[in-house]
């Protein structure tokens, strides 16, 4: 019995290893790979599921439009109110205020 080979490990070159990836040539959008789990999704597979990975069951994120879209009937989604404007408003006094609170807490702790 030889010894020898015994432990040797056994590598088989694979035939894709030895591709050159110059030349495979994939469109983009084309797949979609998993945050979570890193498989690799056809795309049209995840959209045909709802966004989720059907490895790990991971929800992909979404924005609000295909997120309506997946929900509603086609032709039936109107939107509301789309003129309205964000406003912020900030009452400087308030946070003034809080900011010297802040400040006295962070110097009485450290006393």
């Amino acid at each position: 019995m030889q010894i020898k080979g015994l432990f040797k490990k056994n590598i088989h070159k694979n035939k894709i290893n030895n591709l050159d990836s110059s030349n495979i040539n994939v469109p983009d959008g084309l797949y979609t790979k998993c945050p979570v789990c890193s498989k690799i999704i056809l795309t049209e597979d995840m959209y045909l599921n709802n966004c989720v990975c059907p490895e790990c069951g991971y929800y992909m994120k979404l924005d609000a439009r295909t997120r309506i879209s997946m929900v509603v009937d086609k032709n039936t989604f109107s939107e509301w109110d789309t003129n309205i404007e964000e406003r912020i408003h900030v009452n400087t006094q308030v946070m003034r205020r809080k900011s010297r609170i802040l400040k006295e807490k962070q110097i009485l702790m450290r006393q």
